[in-house]
């Protein structure tokens, strides 16, 4: 475990994902490896600084791209299509006018 990523000033410089990394990490030590239900309740507040389409989005994009790499079998049997945001008819052609 680091604190280089912290200025001077004690700002942490880093990304969003080194942060939490980096809090997962202190947490772990703190709490000797059983820290699943803090973090569970942490997540649980984050998801309500997210909006909604926003999380549905990135639900989507990340399950598209599962989606396209299952074989033909395993998405005849997945319900991924549920997560998957459709655009309505018309926005996905390139001459929609």
């Amino acid at each position: 475990m680091s604190n280089d990523l912290f200025d001077k000033n004690g700002v942490w410089q880093g990304s969003q994902k080194e942060y939490y990394d980096f809090s997962i990490d202190i947490l772990d030590d703190a709490c000797d490896g059983e820290q699943e239900q803090f973090v569970e309740s942490m997540l649980s507040d984050i998801l309500k600084e997210i909006p909604q389409d926003k999380l549905e989005s990135i639900v989507s994009k990340h399950c598209e791209a599962l989606d396209d790499q299952l074989d033909e079998v395993l998405h005849n049997q997945n319900r991924l299509g549920l997560l998957i945001n459709v655009k309505p008819k018309g926005e996905n052609d390139v001459n929609n006018s």
